[in-house]
């Protein structure tokens, strides 16, 4: 995003933190748009379930879906959680 003679980031783990995401764990992030052109941000993390001995068995676990997403009140591009609505 353009913001004057600089440019400043659309998404930080920060704006993703005031909705939930968990700083300092491992997470993968995939942003992605889906058949509706939304532009979208999930995040999620792999996990060994108790028990599990080889690294097939480990789980894959979605644990935040964000959205972007343009605001005409604000006149803004704006960040929202999508799986808690």
């Amino acid at each position: 995003m353009g913001s004057g003679s600089g440019y400043r980031p659309l998404v930080t783990l920060e704006s993703l933190a005031s909705l939930g995401y968990k700083i300092g764990s491992w997470h993968e992030i995939r942003v992605y748009t889906d058949k509706d052109s939304r532009l979208l941000i999930e995040t999620s993390f792999e996990y060994m379930p108790e028990g599990a001995v080889y690294g097939y068995e480990r789980k894959h676990e979605v644990d935040g879906l964000y959205e972007v997403y343009y605001d005409m009140d604000e006149n803004s591009l704006m960040l929202r959680r999508l799986d808690e609505e």
